[in-house]
């Protein structure tokens, strides 16, 4: 008994939408279905817009890191050479796009005795600087890459972080677990002691095996 061989499916795509964000035209049938069903539909679409060398304001890239409530910061500590991954866990607006090539910092917004207030007391632009932010419940990160502005250009001086972006590009959610960041009631304390240390410890190594998301920086 001979089988006639099946012919393929081809698949003509029009995708339309009513929401804010168009429906990802790249993007074959299934894969529409399930951005449509986890309403990820406007990450998709966000993917589409590539790596720029600014930010686009007319995509509201700037309102987006303003309502951010956690980004992520990596830079190269100006003393030793050391590269260094700060949280940043900040009020809306404590980070904000002030051109479609600069962003900034608040200084309360940093940890204190982190690495990032040495960038700002020197204010290099030799000093590479990489931010995530992240919108977490939706599982949207935008990544941006750039280097410290010059002291020079910082004006007024406030003691916050300035640096201008050389590359701009929305990532893929997949790795993006779901969480809300819920602000503590509680202040900072501001006795923490940081450790450093070349080895991990027992402890550290179940901390890590025991996590789900790691943040790592790289130069």
């Amino acid at each position: 008994q001979q089988h006639q061989p099946q012919k393929k499916k081809e698949y003509t795509m029009t995708a339309t939408s009513t929401s804010t964000y168009p429906f990802a035209t790249s993007y074959h049938p299934g894969e529409l279905v399930v951005q449509t069903r986890a309403k990820t539909s406007g990450v998709a679409s966000e993917l589409l817009a590539g790596k720029s060398k600014s930010l686009n304001f007319s995509k509201n890239h700037d309102a987006f890191l303003a309502a951010q409530s956690f980004a992520v910061v990596s830079s190269v500590d100006p003393t030793s050479g050391q590269v260094w991954v700060t949280p940043i866990f900040s009020r809306p607006r404590d980070i904000t796009a002030t051109s479609p090539t600069s962003i900034v910092i608040r200084n309360d917004a940093i940890p204190a005795n982190d690495v990032l207030h040495k960038i700002i007391s020197k204010q290099e632009a030799t000093t590479p600087i990489s931010m995530l932010g992240i919108d977490l419940n939706r599982r949207i990160r935008h990544r941006i890459m750039g280097h410290a502005a010059a002291s020079s250009t910082c004006l007024p001086s406030t003691g916050d972080l300035h640096f201008t972006v050389n590359e701009y590009a929305p990532n893929c959610p997949k790795y993006i677990n779901r969480r809300e960041i819920i602000p503590s009631l509680q202040p900072v304390n501001p006795n923490a002691i940081r450790q450093e240390r070349t080895t991990l410890t027992q402890d550290d190594q179940a901390f890590i095996q025991r996590a789900d998301t790691l943040f790592l920086g790289t130069h």
